[in-house]
């Protein structure tokens, strides 16, 4: 906003000036709580992830232009198991959420 945009609104430009008190985030001696942790990378290939209802993932996997069969993509779940491949990526996302909608399996445990 230029000068005479702020004009028309009754305000001066130095109205949106401000020196922050003490106590707010410009103030750098504040002690805001650290930011929670980033989750893990996923693993290569995959393109999304979607959440089921017992909490375990499914990933749209991308197998590469260089994989031998036309079904590129595939869908995997790590509760059930289930796994499906197509050839659109579109398509697969479709059937990943869908999946995730109305799966209760839970996640596989560590190990197995």
């Amino acid at each position: 906003m230029d000068r005479k945009e702020t004009a028309a609104f009754g305000h001066s430009a130095d109205a949106y000036r401000s020196v922050p008190s003490e106590g707010t985030r410009a103030d750098t001696s504040w002690n805001w709580p650290a930011p929670e942790p980033k989750a893990p990378g996923w693993p290569g290939g995959v393109l999304a992830r979607y959440l089921t209802v017992g909490e375990a993932v499914v990933d749209v996997i991308d197998k590469g232009e260089g994989h031998s069969s036309v079904w590129r993509y595939e869908m995997e779940c790590g509760g059930c198991t289930e796994k499906i491949s197509d050839r659109s990526e579109y398509g697969i996302r479709r059937r990943a959420q869908s999946h995730a909608e109305r799966c209760r399996a839970l996640p596989k445990p560590e190990g197995v």
